[in-house]
């Protein structure tokens, strides 16, 4: 997965593939085999604008405002994310529609009193129909 840097940022040196590069790079600090700015040179690089990221987790810079996509793949993800985000507020504006309607504490309604809301709903919309405007 790619996204290229659209902001100069700091970022992970290349070399560093996992964690456990890293941590053996704290080992290295730690027994005083290097310093902290060695450390530093190691372990941290100035990622210019259009340095591309090849990486699983690439798409969170997209995520976050500083890359954008460069593969299908971080396409994918981003939107998928994007898509995830909007489920999860969907549910949260039906809860707080309960919750206005009711009384019941937004976090506090469950599954069955969302259906049950949007059913009795519903049913008076279908009613106020069937009655016809002005009745």
């Amino acid at each position: 997965m790619k996204a290229k840097l659209i902001v100069e940022r700091e970022i992970t040196h290349p070399d560093i593939k996992s964690i456990d590069d890293f941590k053996n790079l704290i080992h290295l600090q730690l027994s005083g085999k290097i310093n902290g700015e060695e450390f530093r040179r190691r372990s941290r690089v100035v990622g210019t604008i259009g340095t591309v990221i090849d990486h699983p987790e690439a798409w969170r810079l997209v995520e976050m405002g500083i890359a954008e996509p460069v593969d299908q793949e971080c396409i994918d993800r981003v939107c998928a994310n994007k898509l995830a985000k909007l489920d999860r507020l969907k549910v949260r504006a039906e809860r707080l529609e309960v919750a206005q309607a009711t009384g019941i504490a937004a976090l506090d309604a469950t599954d069955e009193q969302v259906k049950e809301f949007k059913a009795d709903r519903a049913k008076k919309r279908a009613k106020m129909e069937a009655v016809g405007p002005g009745a």
